[in-house]
């Protein structure tokens, strides 16, 4: 096909195997058997629907516009589906494949909704995407490679999902399986805590190179018939994961690495990494001390709330300068090397060390 539009006031029918073509318009079409599109490029929307039999896609791209791709008589394999940022739906009877090596992604696009039985169920589904929702009979199996938000997702089956980049935002993703999900950045609600995020009935497990839930709002669970284990790789202020809600029969998380901050369910804290009478700066009960980000005072006496790692001593020093603390627990001041550390600070030299700033080579931390 090459011209203009396809369909364009009455959708075009066809028994073909295969579809080419170049379009500068929109493609409306209806197939009456399995069908291979190789490279179909179009300028508007494109629907494409297979009645009877698969549905292959091999390259088929649109610009920034909607793609609609069905199979009511079978499965979709999707090799590459560019939208821009255009939304993709993939509506299939049975099941909804990755095809190709997955080195670049099969759909790219803005919201994918994904409609049918399995996905990737022999071939991982990779993808490129800012959003995702759907529903499906069996299970899921994708992986995406930026941010992304997962609306309503509803599955019969198990869920695994993995951003390779970004964080993972949820709504709602219901199934009677097992749910896994895996972020390079923060997993978080979307909804500042209204409805469940998750809701299982098998053993889940979530991973995240950044924080697990906010402890201004917490990710919400229901888990039944089934654990939840959580495994964080970082901190907001003094929290690693934040969760509440179910978990039976156990009512607990099971933690899986050792957070660099707090575990908390339910408003209860199960893992701490901070030993007894070891607050946060703000927690420091002396005057002059206000919130996160704020100046936390000039002048003021730290008595035996420092402690030196490389002697081991219990630290008396004054702070001569303005300090900052930001939400991840950094503290900076005017005197410090440019480097900061987690709940302690660096100073210039000797001259800052006299005048008691913390100084070079004596990283401290509160004790």
């Amino acid at each position: 096909l090459n011209g203009s539009s396809v369909g364009n006031t009455a959708e075009l029918y066809t028994q073909v195997s295969a579809l080419y073509g170049t379009l500068t318009g929109s493609i409306l079409l209806s197939n009456d058997q399995a069908l291979t599109v190789g490279t179909l490029t179009a300028g508007g929307t494109v629907n494409l629907t297979t009645t009877s039999g698969d549905l292959t896609v091999d390259s088929l791209s649109d610009g920034t516009h909607a793609v609609s791709l069905a199979a009511s008589g079978g499965s979709i394999l999707v090799g590459s589906v560019n939208a821009g940022t255009g939304a993709v739906t993939l509506t299939a009877n049975g099941n909804i494949e990755g095809s190709g090596s997955g080195v670049v992604p099969n759909v790219t696009g803005g919201t994918l909704t994904l409609n049918g039985t399995n996905v990737g169920n022999t071939n991982e589904l990779f993808t490129q995407v800012s959003a995702l929702d759907g529903s499906l009979t069996g299970s899921v199996l994708l992986s995406n490679d930026q941010a992304l938000t997962v609306g309503t997702l509803t599955s019969g089956g198990t869920v695994n999902l993995t951003t390779t980049a970004g964080n993972l935002l949820l709504d709602g993703i219901t199934t009677p399986g097992s749910i896994d999900l895996s972020a390079a950045g923060n997993i978080l609600d979307l909804t500042n805590g209204i409805g469940t995020d998750l809701t299982a009935g098998g053993n889940s497990v979530l991973q995240a190179g950044g924080v697990i839930g906010l402890l201004s709002d917490p990710l919400t669970v229901d888990i039944t018939n089934g654990s939840l284990g959580v495994l964080s790789r970082g901190i907001n202020g003094k929290v690693s994961v934040d969760i509440n809600g179910t978990v039976t029969p156990s009512n607990t998380l099971d933690i899986l690495n050792s957070p660099l901050g707090e575990v908390i369910f339910n408003g209860n804290v199960l893992y701490s990494p901070y030993a007894a009478g070891y607050p946060f700066l703000t927690q420091v009960p002396l005057s002059g001390i206000e919130t996160i980000g704020n100046n936390i005072g000039t002048g003021l006496t730290f008595e035996n709330y420092y402690e030196s790692l490389s002697q081991n001593d219990p630290y008396i020093g004054v702070i001569p300068s303005v300090f900052m603390m930001d939400v991840n627990g950094y503290v900076s001041s005017p005197c410090e090397s440019g480097v900061e550390h987690p709940l302690g600070v660096r100073g210039l030299g000797k001259r800052e060390r006299r005048r008691g700033c913390l100084g070079e080579g004596s990283q401290k931390r509160l004790k």
